[in-house]
């Protein structure tokens, strides 16, 4: 798929070192895997307009193999597909959009979440509650998430697609984060509750001192 397009590379790339500095390309951490991140890649370029990519149901062959097999010669996808090589966006508009359909409600998690089928090119709710995206070649989910932690991925997506709204350099939509996010915002609650109790702790100290009571004399 890489090699029918000098694009697909140059998208998946850009994502991929997007989604390091973030923390959020470590699976090992519970975030995004290199292949989960290289099938969004795949399934947004399979459903522009005019399709950058083929979809895999396109190019398959018959097997009696369990595993699906496709065909992977570049020529002969060309001559199947005579839409290839039609679409004319450029590699800004394409990062753009990819964080436009990532950054849909359709992927934000919680009481319903989405399954991306690559084989049958499908988007689908699931019960889970987070992103699924499912191997073309095995139908398996490439990557489990917990609901807490797809949400505070899903809200990375979000933050680019509001900064390309609002026009912010690529320097700021790829800054460094030191932890993945999930830990950021553990930190940040930390660091709120701590200033809370400061200020309570700072406003009791100027309450003046309650006034001696004097005694009563019973005569």
């Amino acid at each position: 798929m890489t090699a029918l397009d000098e694009r697909v590379v140059k998208l998946a790339r850009f994502i991929k070192y997007w989604a390091t500095r973030r923390c959020i390309n470590n699976r090992a951490q519970g975030t995004l895997s290199s292949y989960t991140l290289i099938l969004q890649v795949f399934y947004f370029l399979q459903n522009r307009t005019v399709p950058i990519l083929p979809k895999f149901m396109e190019i398959e062959l018959d097997s009696n193999d369990d595993r699906r097999l496709f065909i992977t010669d570049s020529n002969d996808i060309y001559k199947k597909c005579g839409y290839l090589g039609q679409n004319n966006e450029t590699i800004t508009q394409l990062v753009f959009d990819f964080f436009r359909f990532y950054s849909d409600k359709q992927f934000q998690g919680g009481r319903k979440g989405a399954t991306v089928d690559l084989y049958t090119n499908t988007v689908v709710d699931n019960t889970l509650g987070v992103l699924v995206m499912k191997c073309p070649i095995t139908g398996k989910n490439v990557n489990p998430f917990t609901i807490r932690m797809w949400q505070s991925i899903y809200r990375e997506f979000r933050r680019v697609n509001e900064y390309i709204s609002q026009e912010r350099p690529v320097s700021q939509i790829c800054q460094k984060a030191d932890l993945p996010p999930l830990e950021r915002e553990a930190e940040v609650k930390r660091y709120h509750t701590l200033l809370l109790k400061q200020l309570v702790a700072h406003v009791n100290s100027m309450k003046p001192a309650p006034k001696a009571t004097a005694a009563l004399r019973w005569t």
